[in-house]
């Protein structure tokens, strides 16, 4: 772990009591108010929280958990390659967006390590997922070819740039991307705040840093507006 300040103090709590909550740490008032009170259940939800925390450092059961989580994530990929909200569903594009984000993320934060099965575990549920998008992103395109000016990329389509930035491109995929990145490059200054963030993001991803650095004026100002309106309503108001 990069923070071994915080790993120490994690390890200092398993070998002493310090696991428990502060307010187990004075017996007498323990025994006199605590089980009166709501804060006996603070108590052990805060000795909960410690054990659980440290358990996140201890090695040996992180790939435990990781492949118990993807086990449970396999069960909701359809055999198109999409995902659903509960087994037996059908796979929708907002939640099979959102996965193949977050294990693109997680691809690229591990790129440097050893693969180990938790990794190609995660690699096989995310090509997978990345398949379907493809194709949706391709009728989508075929539809925005017809009346490019009336066109409005979706979520999944950008969500889908984001997850195939830096790969190797040809054919009818390389223009497919091509098309939706030139449409970013023109569109980008209409959207709203999110997705004016997410089109900054792409148009750096895809080499377009100087279109990129020109949509952040406006966001640090929305970010910055003095009543916090910008971060909730897209219109300040």
């Amino acid at each position: 772990h990069q923070n071994a300040d915080v790993a120490d103090a994690l390890q200092q709590w398993t070998q002493t009591e310090q696991k428990q909550s502060a307010l187990y740490e004075n017996q007498q008032l323990a025994s006199v108010f605590m089980h009166e009170t709501p804060w006996v259940m603070q108590a052990h939800n805060d000795a909960e929280r410690k054990k659980h925390l440290v358990s996140l450092f201890q090695p040996e059961g992180h790939l435990q958990r990781a492949m118990s989580h993807l086990a449970a994530l396999r069960t909701l990929q359809q055999p198109d390659g999409s995902f659903s909200w509960y087994p037996g569903m059908k796979g929708t594009p907002y939640l099979t967006g959102e996965v193949v984000i977050l294990l693109t993320r997680l691809k690229r934060l591990t790129h440097d390590m050893t693969p180990d099965a938790a990794t190609v575990a995660a690699d096989v549920l995310l090509e997978k997922a990345i398949s379907y998008m493809q194709r949706e992103v391709q009728r989508e395109v075929q539809n925005a070819r017809k009346d490019p000016e009336a066109y409005r990329m979706s979520l999944q389509s950008q969500q889908y740039l984001y997850a195939i930035s830096g790969r190797p491109l040809v054919g009818d995929a390389k223009k497919d991307v091509d098309f939706l990145v030139g449409h970013l490059r023109q569109q980008a200054t209409r959207y709203q705040m999110e997705g004016r963030a997410f089109a900054a993001i792409l148009l750096h991803l895809y080499g377009h840093s100087r279109l990129a650095t020109d949509l952040l004026p406006q966001l640090r100002t929305q970010l910055q507006h003095p009543d916090g309106f910008y971060l909730a309503y897209p219109r300040g108001s």
